[in-house]
């Protein structure tokens, strides 16, 4: 006998300007019109998911970044939906599918494994960005930002353009060592970051690497050109 699905839809009601709750609310109605069992949690997250079969995650990559850490030992089958400012993860994943596409993906796909990464004893699925990127995102942390995808980060990132200043790193593994002065360095597990910005195209997010990308400092004026 098959089991009974039974779906925890976690959304993040600060999300998207408020689109996630809106796109959280649309999915609860298309379960509940297939009879489908379902619960949408929009301010407090359930304490575990023992009782589910499934958990979808309306939010973008911080809010997976979010669910990923407070439930780390989680083993059921995982979906996002694209509810939030930066989607990388979501179209690393589903690439241009339609609501209707992903909906039923999530309905009837067998799940699939992909890697994770890990800093300073905290989850990642998408990267880390240090240096110029970090800065980036330290600053828009708290904002509410009522744009998606690159139009999101663009006013911060072109203040960053002109007066972020480089600083020096020494990079260690097993296959490498180096001192430089960098704008930035990124460990991808996906391909794009900050809503669309494509760091490391060639990453793949299920072949048990991490991608490095690392930039030495340039101009301001270089920096503007890389942005645009």
């Amino acid at each position: 006998m098959p089991v009974e699905r039974n779906i925890s839809i976690v959304c993040n009601h600060l999300a998207g300007g408020g689109r996630a709750v809106t796109l959280g609310k649309r999915i609860a109605g298309e379960l509940q019109s297939r009879n489908i069992k379902h619960s949408l949690h929009i301010g407090e997250w359930p304490e575990n998911f023992n009782s589910f079969t499934d958990v979808w995650i309306i939010g973008g990559d911080g809010t997976l970044n979010y669910f990923f850490n407070k439930y780390p030992g989680i083993r059921l089958p995982l979906v996002v939906f694209n509810g939030g400012t930066g989607n990388d993860v979501h179209s690393l994943l589903y690439k241009n599918k339609s609501f209707e596409e992903q909906l039923e993906i999530a309905l009837t796909a067998s799940p699939k494994l992909v890697d994770a990464g890990k800093c300073n004893e905290k989850y990642f699925m998408n990267g880390v960005g240090i240096g110029f990127e970090g800065s980036v995102a330290k600053s828009l942390t708290g904002k509410k930002k009522t744009k998606t995808g690159k139009a999101a980060f663009m006013s911060t990132i072109l203040r960053k353009v002109f007066f972020y200043r480089s600083k020096k790193y020494k990079t260690i593994s097993d296959e490498y060592k180096a001192e430089s002065q960098n704008l930035l360095i990124s460990v991808m597990n996906g391909q794009r970051a900050g809503g669309g910005f494509h760091i490391a195209p060639l990453s793949a997010i299920n072949d048990g690497l991490l991608d490095v990308v690392m930039l030495e400092k340039l101009h301001p004026f270089r920096r503007l050109r890389g942005c645009l």
